[in-house]
């Protein structure tokens, strides 16, 4: 079978919600690492899974190991901010040590913009990340997170705080 068309079906299994099926996808996920269709059990989570789908999407992300599956949950995190798993997903995301050192941006928007545990989670994917991150890149992030420093509330200042002195003494 063509792997688009394999692709294919697994979203089909994904998206009936049926458990079996969504478990079976993980399954095969997990033995073959499909990037392609990660967006989908992000979305599953969003539909309140049961909870044992919910520990296997969970520690599938958490497992992952190939840089491809990056910019696909890159661009489902930039496209689900308000997902009521988002804390969950990034702590899996850390856990797996894949390096988001490209998408610092989006880290630091998540941090400015969202409640403190998601922000802690979106510290600790940049922490992980921080050797690969290219100087441009950290100058950036610093300037913007100096510029939203002091509207954020005390705890998620010293967050912030700590992030820009890990950013400014690497390199």
């Amino acid at each position: 079978m063509e792997s688009k068309d394999r692709i294919s079906k697994i979203r089909e299994q994904i998206r009936t919600g049926n458990p079996a099926r969504v478990m079976e996808a993980v399954r095969i996920c997990r033995d073959q690492e499909e990037p392609d269709i990660l967006a989908e059990l992000v979305r599953v989570l969003a539909q309140s899974p049961a909870p044992s789908v919910r520990q296997a999407i969970l520690g599938l992300f958490s497992d992952l190991s190939h840089p491809s599956a990056v910019p696909v949950l890159a661009r489902t995190i930039k496209e689900n901010k308000r997902h009521p798993d988002l804390q969950a997903i990034l702590s899996s995301l850390w856990q797996s040590r894949l390096v988001f050192h490209e998408h610092l941006a989006l880290m630091i928007d998540l941090i400015i913009e969202q409640n403190y545990m998601v922000a802690l989670e979106a510290f600790t994917i940049i922490e992980n990340s921080l050797e690969q991150i290219p100087e441009d890149m950290r100058k950036t992030g610093i300037l913007r997170l100096e510029q939203e420093l002091s509207v954020m509330d005390a705890d998620k200042q010293k967050l912030v705080s700590e992030m820009i002195r890990g950013l400014q003494t690497i390199g």
